[in-house]
């Protein structure tokens, strides 16, 4: 502890050693436990949602829209070549049981021509889950659709 007076670094005392100033304790007031609980909140906050985040992009279904980003020949027109899929997506997977259940991705690729948000829904039915629409995003928010049959051969 430092006295504010002559400057002397002691140990916790009521009065400096060296000069006999009282010392205070300083407490912490509302405010500062106010912004301590406040960011204690939004720490919770951001780490459930990138739980959340990292639930939705480690899934089956959204390994079930990369792969056929990645394989769709309209997507690879799109962006000029083999395009490679953004790790971070927007979604929703809306799941009744184990065996029925919806997905709706909406992932960006890129490639040597740019970029494409390509829109990709999913319906579990059974074990497997298959793409049921899909489509490019243009510029203007309009939606393409993407053929499913123009998927090339793994």
């Amino acid at each position: 502890m430092r006295c504010p007076s002559c400057g002397f670094e002691q140990a916790k005392a009521k009065a400096c050693l060296r000069c006999g100033e009282p010392l205070e304790v300083t407490k912490h007031g509302a405010l500062f436990w106010l912004a301590v609980a406040g960011g204690g909140v939004v720490l919770l906050g951001v780490g459930g949602y990138l739980a959340m985040l990292f639930m939705i992009i480690g899934s089956e279904e959204s390994d079930v829209a990369e792969t056929f980003v990645l394989q769709s020949a309209d997507v690879r027109k799109a962006v000029g070549g083999e395009p490679e899929v953004a790790w971070l997506r927007d979604g929703s997977i809306t799941s009744t049981d184990s065996v029925n259940g919806k997905a709706r991705f909406v992932l960006t690729a890129t490639g040597p021509k740019g970029e494409a948000k390509v829109v990709v829904n999913l319906m579990r039915s059974g074990s497997a889950w298959g793409i049921t629409q899909a489509g490019i995003i243009g510029g203007n928010g309009s939606v393409s659709a993407i053929s499913r049959d123009r998927v090339r051969a793994p």
